[in-house]
C-alpha cells in the first residue's frame, strides 16, 4: 500500500507541479523529512489524510492502485521495466504538469515521441 501512495503523490505533484516542499508544509515536518518519507514511503493515516486534504481529493484516491496498474501494464507492453525519468502527466496526456519527455531510456522515448 504504501508504494501505490507513494506512486500518487508523486503523480500528484507532477501533475500540479508542485514542489515536495509542500506536502512537507501539509505534514509540518521539513522538507528533508519530507524526502525520506516519499523515497521510503513510510505514511501514517494521519499523513495520507493531510495530503488528500492539500490535493483535495479524498484519501481513499491516494490508495487506489488503479493509475500504477495502468502505467506498469501499458510499460510493460512497450517492454519497458523501470523507466527512470517518466513524465506522467505525458503518459496520461494530461494538459497541465510539466512538459517534454525526460527518460535515459532511448526506446522509450521513441515510442512517447
Amino acid at each position: 500500500m504504501e508504494e501505490v501512495i507513494r506512486f500518487n503523490l508523486q503523480t500528484m505533484l507532477q501533475i500540479q507541479n508542485e514542489p515536495k516542499r509542500i506536502l512537507a508544509d501539509a505534514w509540518g515536518i521539513t522538507q528533508q523529512a519530507a524526502n525520506v518519507k516519499l523515497m521510503k514511503g513510510h505514511f501514517s493515516i494521519i499523513d495520507v489524510v493531510k495530503a488528500a486534504n492539500h490535493f483535495h481529493v479524498q484519501p481513499e484516491v491516494l490508495m487506489d492502485d488503479t493509475l500504477m496498474q495502468q502505467r506498469n501494464e501499458t510499460l510493460q507492453r512497450m517492454g519497458i521495466s523501470t523507466p527512470r525519468y517518466f513524465v506522467l502527466s505525458d503518459f496520461l496526456g494530461l494538459e497541465s504538469g510539466p512538459r517534454g519527455t525526460r527518460t535515459h531510456n532511448p526506446r522509450l522515448k521513441r515510442t512517447l515521441l
